[in-house]
């Protein structure tokens, strides 16, 4: 099963596939030796004959049987490996060769140098391919899109320290595992870079396997006894691993956190700045041996300069302005070369496909760096220049920069691309005007407006979730022209906006939030309504600062205690552990009640 396509092979040998979403009956492509499917969802088997084919396009050719793809004519086997872009396809054949083809490269072969061949399997989220061979022997190789250019391409990898006969194999995106003879299970990282890359370990707790699978960084077999064990990766609950929380209903104080004075978090993690100017993270870990996890520990980033401004960039990254003027910058897709300059301030954006920061120094124009997402395939690096911030709140939106001055002037630019591949710029669009000593706060997905009247102005890209007329995905798409208003009280100090809520500090510590409240991001206990109207939050009477990030919401506390609620997928609130599990864990049945 690939996407909408649908294939079973029966108990004579037939293969018959079905596309979803089409009209018309499945297809039977006849009796078949193997079959799999490409990332695409397209079905390619080994015919009766030992021909290697792959079924044709749904629209394309409805009425086509089959399409016989060049190369030997005594296939046993096939399988698929590849992201959806670019599918490999590999065959097995009689006399043990592994010949594989990549798509979009023609009808180009690649005869691999691993001999003896008795299984293949490839990865469905990465490029590797690991073949058995007669003698028990592994190997893999990693098959890049470049290789359809270049003359030459990189030796496949055995896999070391694997003792004892192997019966079959399965690859995920960056891990393998063999299933051995006497029921024992052995594994090796697939990460290049990793310190255990193709280094084999025997998974402790594992006996009489009998089925074995591999997902992306986590693996499960069935044993004889009928239980099924699973060890790896747990980011998401892969072990079914109950215990660990996916959302928090009420605040919950983040433990060792105890002199806070601002927040800042990304989908994944949450950071501290503390008085000290070190910075606190808790949440995703980079770990060396590439298998994701998190941990709701907070842990000091390993910085000898004191920071005393934390900005977004991206939806997996910060920066960080230090005391002395230099900036630096982590996680996904962060600039490799920063402006250098000495920076008074420092802007960031929180949108995913448009990563940037921008470099205010003491004097002149500001310089923006940063990254677009082009074409769905890259990151494209970029640098211009904008009009100095001055004494205006900037925050930047998607492709618009927003500035507010003090005397309540809001300009809304948006950026500008060049089809001749130069650098972009912003152009002014609108303006809009509240009164003096406004501020602000934006989100991947809003930018809003908190007037000293108590009244909440948002713009851009709202959905039907911050207006608080539904729980559900977003949906009632409102132009910026048509800006929404919320009436929040005079005594509102301070604006937090996330994906789909948003929330107000009070001049008596309280936190008022409205909006979606699907990961109980709202704070009252339950997933109850979406509200178009403010709520207090029950418990909260001492807070010196509101953030809102995605669906989690997070306080300071007078004295530096940090507290937060909502969704908690990578321990970004606060609560559980998801570090990998070395060795097998039993996985408990689901109850009923629970499905």
């Amino acid at each position: 099963m690939r996407g909408e396509s649908r294939c079973v092979v029966s108990a004579t040998d037939e293969l018959v596939c079905h596309a979803g979403g089409q009209p018309r009956a499945p297809r039977s492509f006849g009796a078949v030796r193997d079959a799999a499917l490409t990332a695409k969802g397209t079905a390619c088997y080994v015919t009766g004959d030992g021909q290697l084919a792959c079924a044709p396009d749904w629209e394309d050719a409805p009425e086509a049987t089959e399409i016989l793809l060049t190369g030997p004519s005594d296939a046993v086997a096939v399988t698929v490996a590849g992201e959806r872009f670019d599918s490999i396809l590999c065959s097995v054949h009689a006399r043990g060769e592994l010949v594989c083809r990549i798509e979009g490269c023609g009808d180009r072969l690649w005869e691999s140098s691993i001999q003896e061949v008795v299984e293949a399997e490839g990865s469905g989220g990465a490029d590797h391919v690991c073949a058995r061979t007669r003698s028990g022997a592994i190997a893999c190789e990693t098959f890049e899109v470049e290789v359809c250019v270049l003359e030459t391409r990189g030796e496949p990898v055995k896999i070391a320290a694997l003792v004892g006969d192997t019966l079959d194999i399965a690859v995920g995106a960056g891990l393998g595992c063999a299933r051995h003879a006497d029921g024992r299970v052995s594994c090796w990282n697939l990460n290049p870079g990793a310190p255990d890359f193709a280094r084999a370990r025997e998974i402790r707790g594992v006996a009489g396997a009998e089925d074995l699978i591999v997902g992306d960084q986590h693996a499960c077999v069935r044993a004889r006894t009928g239980e099924v064990l699973c060890w790896g990766a747990r980011d998401r609950h892969q072990l079914d691993d109950r215990e660990r929380f996916d959302e928090l209903d009420e605040p919950t104080f983040v433990a060792g956190i105890q002199d806070a004075t601002t927040l800042l978090g990304t989908s994944d993690d949450t950071c501290a700045l503390l008085t000290d100017g070190r910075v606190a993270c808790w949440g995703r870990r980079q770990r060396p041996d590439g298998i994701p996890a998190w941990d709701s520990a907070p842990e000091l980033r390993d910085d000898p300069e004191r920071a005393h401004e934390l900005v977004p960039l991206g939806d997996a990254g910060m920066c960080a302005l230090h005391a002395s003027g230099s900036v630096a910058c982590w996680g996904a897709h962060a600039p490799a070369d920063l402006p250098d300059i000495s920076a008074v301030r420092l802007v960031g954006s929180a949108d995913s496909v448009n990563p940037m920061v921008c470099l205010q120094p003491g004097r002149g124009e500001a310089v923006c760096a940063g990254s677009h997402f082009f074409n769905w395939r890259e990151f494209q690096p970029y640098r211009f220049r904008v009009a100095p911030f001055m004494a205006a709140q900037v925050e930047i939106h998607a492709d618009d920069l927003y500035r507010l001055d003090p005397s309540g002037s809001l300009r809304v630019e948006t950026m500008l691309w060049r089809r001749d591949g130069a650098a972009p710029a912003f152009g002014a669009v609108e303006t809009h005007e509240f009164p003096p000593g406004s501020s602000m706060a934006c989100s991947p997905y809003h930018c809003c407006v908190l007037d000293i009247l108590g009244r909440v102005t948002c713009h851009g890209g709202l959905d039907g979730r911050l207006l608080g007329l539904s729980n559900a995905s977003p949906h009632a798409r409102v132009r910026r022209e048509l800006p929404r208003t919320f009436q929040v009280g005079e005594h509102a100090e301070a604006l937090a906006v996330g994906s789909a809520h948003a929330c107000v500090l009070r001049t008596d510590g309280r936190v008022a939030c409205w909006g979606s409240n699907t990961h109980f991001q709202l704070g009252q206990g339950s997933e109850s309504d979406a509200s178009q109207e403010p709520l207090v939050v029950p418990g909260i009477e001492d807070a010196t600062f509101v953030g809102a990030w995605y669906d989690r919401t997070c306080v300071v506390h007078r004295g530096g205690h940090v507290s937060c609620w909502g969704e908690n997928r990578s321990g970004a609130a606060g609560a559980g552990d998801g570090s990998p599990a070395e060795d097998a864990v039993r996985v408990s049945p689901i109850a009923a009640d629970a499905a």
